[in-house]
């Protein structure tokens, strides 16, 4: 949000447009976590084990990175509902 600020003059309404993503990751994430086992279980009832193990190595080691890059930029995130 700091860079869109500094780099892009940034406008009126972008703390409420950065509320609103962060409240849409929560959700997002919990869907592609479903996503993701379903294509997983998917995968397993056809057989395919090695596939399987893939992806679920992917998304795990996925969430690393994230996690990762949230501890190296280590700011608090910002109140989704305004106090």
């Amino acid at each position: 949000m700091v860079w869109i600020r500094d780099h892009l003059g940034g406008f009126a309404g972008l703390h409420a447009v950065m509320l609103d993503l962060t409240v849409l990751g929560e959700t997002a994430t919990l869907v592609l976590v479903l996503v993701m086992l379903g294509a997983a279980g998917l995968l397993l009832a056809v057989g395919t084990r090695r596939l399987a193990a893939i992806l679920c190595a992917q998304a795990a080691l996925g969430m690393l990175v994230v996690q990762g890059v949230k501890a190296l930029a280590d700011r608090a995130r910002p109140d989704a509902v305004e106090h």
